[in-house]
Order: C-alpha cells, then sequence, then structure tokens
C-alpha cells in the first residue's frame, strides 16, 4: 500500500498544509520562524520575498548567536509577556537600530534560523523585513503558552510519566544517531555532508521530488548513506515501546523515515509516519499499484542501483526513449519528498490526539519542519510539555528540557520508573549511574549525564591541568 499521495505538478513551494516544505528553498527558509509557532493566525508576510542578499554585509555570524544563551532568551521571553511589547523594545532595542540590532534581538526571542542572517543591513527593504520578522516574532511570544509553574525538574517528569494515560510523543533523527543514522540538520548531520558527487548542489535536494523525477538515479547514489539496519533500535525506542506496553503511548508523531520503530515492536496504530518510511516502497508508475516490503529493495539501494517494477519492466525502454518518463517502472521508498503530499493518516488523527492527550514529549528534534512543529503550539496551554532533546529549542516554552543523549535520558527515566527494557543492552546500562544537573541560570532546564563517561571527562581535563602547570 502507498503511504503517501503523490502530487506529481506539486511544488516544494507550495502553501498546501499537506504537503511536505523544504526550509531549505529561498521563500520557506525565509519562513522558518512562523512554522516554528503557528500560533500565529494568518500567513507570514516575509516568505512572500526573498532578501535583497547580492552582496552579503554585516551579518551575525553563527558565533554570535551562539554567545546567547537560553537563560537569555527565556528572560527576554517573560519579560516581553509580562511587561508588554514597548517596556521590552525599550529595554532591548537601541535607538536608531541597525539591521545587527535587530536581528540579534529576533535570536533573543529565539526565532530566526542562520540562513536568514547573510543579508545586506544596508538595504532599506531588508531592513524594513527584519521589522516585519521583529514584528511577527513577538506576536507569537505574545500567543504563546506561559510554562506550568509546578513542573520544573526531572522528577516532574518522571511523575507526569507514571499518571499519565494518553501522551504524545514526538520524535525526529536525533533518536536514531545511536544507531550510526546520520540527522539531518545538526553539526554532522545528512544536510551538512557534500553530496555534489551524488549530483546535487545541495544536501536537500536528495529529497526534492522534481529533482527526483528528472533524474531518480541520483537519489539512489545517495541513499545507501540513510539506510537504517535490520532489526537494530535504540534505547529509547525500547522506552517508547515500553510506554506502549504501559498503556500510556497515545500515539508516536514519527518524523523520520527509518522505520526503526518497527524494529522495537511499537505497534503500527500508535505510529504515525509523518514523512513516511523506507518500511515500503511502490511504483511510480500512474496507476501502477505494485509495492513492496522496503528491505526487499535495500540490497539494490546499497548497491547503488535503480529498483525497477517487474510490471512496468518491459515498457520502461520504451517510455524512456520516446517520453523521456525517467520514474517509470522505478520502485521508490514511500518516504515523503519535499513537494509530495504528507501521509493521509496524520490529518486524520492528529486533532483528535491533541483532544485527548494529557502529556507531550518531543525528543531529539529541531522541531523545525510544519505541520509536525503545529502540534505543540496547538496543544492546550495547560498541557505539560517535556523536552528531551542534545539542544536547546529556544522558539518554545516547555515546562522541563532534558538536555543530553537520548538514550542517557531514557536509561534515567527508566530507572526512576523502576521500567525494565526490552534491549539487548538494557541489563549492562542498569547498572551504571545516570544524573541530572540544572542550569543555575534558566529553570526548568536539566543536562542528564552517565556517570562513567562523565568521570571518564573530568580525568581527562585533570590530565590535561596538570601538564599545562609544568
Amino acid at each position: 500500500m502507498k503511504t503517501t499521495t503523490h502530487q506529481r505538478s506539486g511544488s516544494a513551494h507550495s502553501k498546501n498544509p499537506r504537503k511536505r516544505p523544504n526550509i531549505f528553498d529561498s521563500d520557506s527558509s525565509s519562513d522558518a520562524s512562523s512554522e516554528v509557532d503557528s500560533g500565529t493566525e494568518g500567513e507570514d508576510t516575509t516568505s512572500e520575498e526573498s532578501f535583497d542578499d547580492e552582496e552579503h554585509v554585516n551579518s551575525v555570524s553563527a558565533e554570535d548567536r551562539q554567545k546567547i544563551e537560553i537563560a537569555d532568551v527565556i528572560k527576554a521571553r517573560t519579560y516581553l509577556k509580562r511587561k508588554g511589547v514597548e517596556a521590552f523594545l525599550n529595554k532591548y532595542l537601541v535607538e536608531s537600530p541597525n539591521g545587527k540590532d535587530i536581528i540579534r534581538l529576533i535570536y533573543l526571542l529565539g526565532e530566526l534560523t542562520p540562513s536568514e542572517t547573510h543579508i545586506d543591513y544596508n538595504n532599506i527593504r531588508n531592513l524594513q523585513k527584519l521589522f516585519q520578522i521583529l514584528y511577527d516574532a513577538i506576536r507569537k511570544v505574545l500567543k504563546s503558552r506561559d510554562r506550568i509553574k509546578s513542573i520544573s525538574l526531572p522528577t516532574d517528569i518522571v511523575e507526569q510519566i507514571g499518571k499519565s494515560k494518553n501522551i504524545i510523543v514526538i520524535t525526529g533523527a536525533g533518536i536514531s544517531t545511536p544507531l550510526g543514522i546520520p540527522d539531518f540538520r545538526s553539526n554532522k548531520g545528512l544536510y551538512k555532508f557534500d553530496l555534489k558527487k551524488y549530483g546535487f548542489k545541495r544536501a536537500d535536494e536528495m529529497f526534492n521530488y522534481a529533482i527526483f523525477k528528472e533524474d531518480p538515479a541520483k537519489f539512489f547514489r545517495a541513499a545507501h548513506l540513510i539506510l537504517p539496519e535490520d532489526n537494530r533500535y535504540t534505547i529509547l525506542h525500547a522506552f517508547l515501546k515500553e510506554l506502549e506496553s504501559k498503556g500510556k503511548l497515545l500515539r508516536n508523531y514519527s518524523q523520520n523515515i527509518d522505520g526503526v520503530e518497527d524494529n522495537a515492536g511499537i505497534s503500527p496504530e500508535k505510529i504515525i509516519r509523518c514523512h513516511g518510511s523506507f518500511n515500503t516502497a511502490s511504483c511510480q508508475t500512474p496507476k501502477c499499484t505494485f509495492s513492496t516490503d522496503g528491505k526487499k529493495i535495500f540490497k539494490l539501494m546499497k548497491l547503488q542501483e535503480i529498483p525497477i517494477c517487474p510490471r512496468c519492466a518491459k515498457k520502461r525502454p520504451k517510455m524512456l526513449a520516446k517520453h523521456d518518463f525517467q520514474t517509470y517502472g522505478v520502485i521508490k521508498p514511500d518516504i515523503t519528498f519535499f513537494g509530495e503530499d504528507l501521509p493521509t493518516r496524520y490529518f486524520e488523527t492528529v486533532d483528535d490526539d491533541i483532544e485527548k492527550c494529557d502529556l507531550l514529549i518531543i525528543i531529539g528534534t529541531s522541531l523545525q519542519v510544519s505541520p509536525v512543529n503545529e502540534i505543540a503550539s496547538k496543544m492546550p496551554h495547560h498541557i505539560p510539555q517535556i523536552l528531551i532533546n542534545k539542544d536547546p529549542l529556544l522558539h518554545c516554552d516547555f515546562d522541563v528540557s532534558l538536555l543530553g543523549f537520548s538514550d542517557h535520558a531514557a536509561m534515567y527515566l527508566a530507572k526512576k520508573l523502576k521500567w525494565n527494557l526490552n534491549h539487548e543492552d538494557f541489563e549492562k546500562l542498569r547498572h551504571r549511574k545516570y544524573y541530572t544537573l540544572e542550569d543555575e541560570r534558566a529553570r526548568g532546564v536539566h543536562h542528564v549525564y552517565e556517570r562513567e563517561k562523565m568521570a571518564k571527562r573530568q580525568k581527562l581535563q585533570l590530565k590535561e591541568t596538570i601538564l599545562d602547570d609544568i
């Protein structure tokens, strides 16, 4: 069965909410700040035109943004919500601000992606667009939820999981990186890879459906980089399965295409594969209904070969020669490319699930791609929201953020809950100690560590210090 409805004339730039957008494209990346929090009514007008960036001067560097800590963002957002717009601008915005001043203020509100910073601030049109982005960021913060004051500790996460019966978990690529599957947007993610040797100018073009239709060979030359291994899954996946076994998992909205949830035994009805998965594959010939188990084409993909539908194989040479129909008979994994419609099941379940949900947990994701990122903003404000992530998400207001490796967080929670996880490494890991450290400057932000690994780091630092003293 095909898991996606293909719009063959569709574009990655479409405003259709059912179509997967590409936030790397010029009009959608400039809309990334509005994608992050859809509590705003109407469309973000900054997405209609790209910046005039022929001259890249006075740009805010990635280092500039890294200097803004999560505590600064929380403080700025809280001040805006408590004191109002006029007081906020008087406090945080200098007189006669330039573009760099405005963009830093947008950063302080947790908005804007690095790609939007390489602009010429001397261009008045760009300055006007920056003010529009600032206005939209302020509007979104004012509409965002207030944190629940009684929930701010890791032990509160344990308590909430213990008493909840309808938990929604949103997962991203970060939960599968322990298996060697790259994520997308981190410093070591797939979008940092140089895929020019496979025919892509930018790494995100690998999942562009228009490019796939023109030359599917490009995708199949690079697909081996992201293929999951058979039957393996992480401690975090095992934790999700235990949530289901305990009758607590309402739904796992997975943004991952690796299909590893199946390896952990999570029931299909509990999973919404928001971007499809490698688990199934379908022929791209119109009206051909051939589909197969995705693992059956893994061998060909690892060999960088194009899998061809047995029903369409005879006609394929003719269709190529006469009509240049490149995807005729090509079996494509049922992952949702940019420009394709999202699986219909997402839209069939999400509204009802939000009404039933009593706890939202977000794990291993930058939460930048719509419509999945809309779940958090649509959630009733009294529902607790928990983040388990390697890095903080500055554009959201979570009650508790548990930062670190997802498997460490899963082990920490499992031990506190006194749960046994069905994973080959659980017995070995359960004897290790996991602990959390609170961020002294940011309420509700905690870091989770495995004690043995932390001890090794401290020992290494001590040796380095002694050598420096000598």
